[in-house]
């Protein structure tokens, strides 16, 4: 099983679902989706085509809820607060999750990679 991890916010959606749907689609493996994000709420943030596509085998969503009062760089910027969560990831995502591959949330795959992410793993 393939475990993936994004970080994004809401501003960030269609790009992610873009990404995550495109590993979906092109992996001959079932995928664990992880994601940080401020909304936990799947069925309201995440589409149909994602949460009931064959390759999906789990989706975890932890919810960035971090208190600080400033993100350097985020005012006016293409920079947002996401940007930072993954400065959190040893924080959030469980400690039993063994191997994960961190995805900026404009990777689109065209081609099956499944070989690949294992050969990198092993």
């Amino acid at each position: 099983m393939l475990n993936l991890l994004y970080c994004f916010d809401s501003n960030y959606n269609i790009q992610a679902f873009t990404s995550i749907f495109s590993f979906l689609e092109k992996s001959s493996e079932k995928i664990c989706l992880n994601v940080i994000h401020k909304d936990t709420s799947k069925k309201d943030i995440f589409p149909e085509n994602i949460l009931n596509h064959s390759n999906l085998k789990e989706l975890n969503i932890y919810k960035f809820d971090r208190k600080f009062n400033t993100f350097p760089k985020v005012e006016n910027s293409h920079v947002s607060e996401a940007t930072y969560y993954r400065l959190f990831i040893d924080k959030i995502i469980p400690d039993n999750i063994k191997n994960y591959i961190y995805l900026d949330a404009d990777i689109v795959v065209i081609n099956n990679f499944d070989n690949y992410i294992n050969e990198v793993f092993d």
